[in-house]
């Protein structure tokens, strides 16, 4: 049970990088189009 529990644990981590990962690829390319 605790396993499992580490293991939802680490996988909602890796969505919250993969999302926060998203919106700062998203901020750069808009600061890069903004800068065209």
């Amino acid at each position: 049970m605790n396993l499992r529990k580490g293991t939802n644990i680490s996988s909602h981590e890796t969505q919250n990088k993969i999302y926060l990962h998203t919106i700062y690829i998203n901020l750069n390319t808009s600061m890069f189009i903004g800068a065209l």
